[in-house]
Parts: C-alpha cells; sequence; structure tokens
C-alpha cells in the first residue's frame, strides 16, 4: 500500500514504516496509529521544516524616523522686483519656484512651512540667506506665500519650519 510519508520521510533513510523494530529503542507500535513513535517525531520535523522553508521572509525593521528641527516664528516673502536676481547658492530667484531663505540652514534643504493661525502648510527648498529683518525667520517665494495664505495679505504670517534632518 502506498504511503505518502512512507514515500517522502522514510525511504530517503532506507526506513519502512510498519510496526517493527526499526532499531530506535522502545518503539512498539501503538494499536491505534501504523507508525512507530521516533517516525512521527522525524515526520513532523521534517514538515516543520519544510514550512519554515516555505514561509515568506519577515521584513526588515523599519529605520526610525530621521531626526527634526523646528523653529517658530514669522514668514515673510520675497519682493516681487526680485525676481531674476541670484540668490546666495547662485541659483536664479523664480517666483514660482517653491524656494525660501534662511539665516543658518544648508542649501537645499527641505523645510515644511505651516502657518499657525490657518494650518496651512508647503514644502520648500533652501537656496538663499536672508531675511534680514528683525523678528522674521524665513521668506517664502511668490508662489510658497500664495501656497500658504500670505500672499496679498499684509506680507507676514505666524510660521513654524520643520526640517527633516538627512542621515539620522
Amino acid at each position: 500500500k502506498f504511503n505518502i510519508l512512507n514515500f517522502i520521510v522514510a525511504r530517503p533513510f532506507g526506513l519502512i514504516m510498519s510496526g517493527g523494530r526499526s532499531g530506535y529503542g522502545n518503539d512498539r507500535v501503538r494499536r491505534d496509529s501504523p507508525y512507530p513513535r521516533p517516525m512521527k517525531l522525524l515526520a513532523a520535523a521534517a514538515v516543520a521544516l519544510v514550512a519554515y522553508g516555505c514561509s515568506k521572509p519577515k521584513a526588515p525593521a523599519k529605520p526610525p524616523p530621521a531626526p527634526s528641527l523646528s523653529q517658530c516664528g514669522v514668514a515673510s516673502y520675497y519682493h516681487p522686483t526680485l525676481a531674476g536676481n541670484l540668490t546666495a547658492n547662485g541659483e536664479t530667484y523664480r517666483p514660482n519656484a517653491m524656494t525660501a531663505a534662511h539665516k543658518s540652514l544648508p542649501f537645499g534643504a527641505d523645510v515644511r512651512v505651516i502657518r499657525m493661525d490657518n494650518g496651512a502648510a508647503t514644502t520648500v527648498r533652501i537656496n538663499d540667506r536672508g531675511p534680514f529683518i528683525r523678528g522674521r525667520i524665513i521668506d517664502l517665494s511668490r508662489a510658497a506665500a500664495k501656497k500658504i495664505g500670505i500672499h496679498g495679505e499684509d506680507g507676514v504670517a505666524p510660521v513654524c519650519l520643520v526640517v527633516r534632518m538627512e542621515g539620522g
């Protein structure tokens, strides 16, 4: 009679899973089981190994979030007459780009600007130095100012900056 367990587990080891002695010591066959106890353990181990080998690998642990830096203060936007002038990093100021000036953040840093009185937010790239007016922490391009609703009002608004630091 063909038995899949006998075919998969016992044959490669030269064992026959029948009721007789298999050389494993006390392996008398129980009346309700056609296999000796050591063979049951061997079969269970083989099934467990196959199941483990077929399981999906665990996803790697997520890296911790990069540290961030926050700063709150007043934001303003560039005067329209500055369009076309060079910024501190050598780029031409483009009013429709999402850029900004900050006194100390590195050029190229991405900064989330959140307006505190209405919750509007945008992300800008630092490409210039400034503002040089006491109490202000960032100068926004016209496009960024419009996005958070500063353009067309008095030109200033309370904001908080969130800077994602690279490298953790």
